[in-house]
């Protein structure tokens, strides 16, 4: 009777350790599979992201105190060639007080090079 026990016991140990090795199998190849795509497409968007905000510091009174908004709290699209950035920026006015601004760029990144052309900007 416990010698049944036993082998029962064992196939069941089997199974699990099949299982959890088929897992991290299917996991490795997941995560292999998207780690080239993923990369090129953040390393675009938080440019995209950084650039706009080099243009609306352009604009900005006192820059030197923007505090943006993370990459989480903006959007982000590319449409064609064109980058178009969603975001706010808290900056302070002529009387020294932060307000927010919603702000809207849409800029094209040169290929082949770092240069972006700033094709609109609306700051709220």
């Amino acid at each position: 009777m416990l010698l049944e026990e036993a082998k029962k016991e064992d196939k069941k140990v089997s199974w699990w350790a099949i299982l959890l090795l088929w897992g991290v199998v299917i996991l490795f190849f997941i995560v292999l599979n998207n780690s080239g795509t993923t990369n090129t497409r953040d390393t675009y968007t938080t440019s995209a992201l950084n650039m706009s905000r080099e243009f609306v510091k352009e604009k900005l009174l006192s820059p030197a105190n923007a505090e943006f908004a993370l990459l989480e709290n903006s959007e982000v699209r590319k449409i064609d060639d064109i980058y178009y950035v969603d975001s706010y920026v808290d900056a302070k006015n002529a009387y020294g007080v932060s307000i927010r601004k919603k702000y809207k760029c849409q800029m094209k990144h040169k290929q082949d090079s770092e240069d972006w052309r700033l094709i609109d900007l609306k700051i709220e």
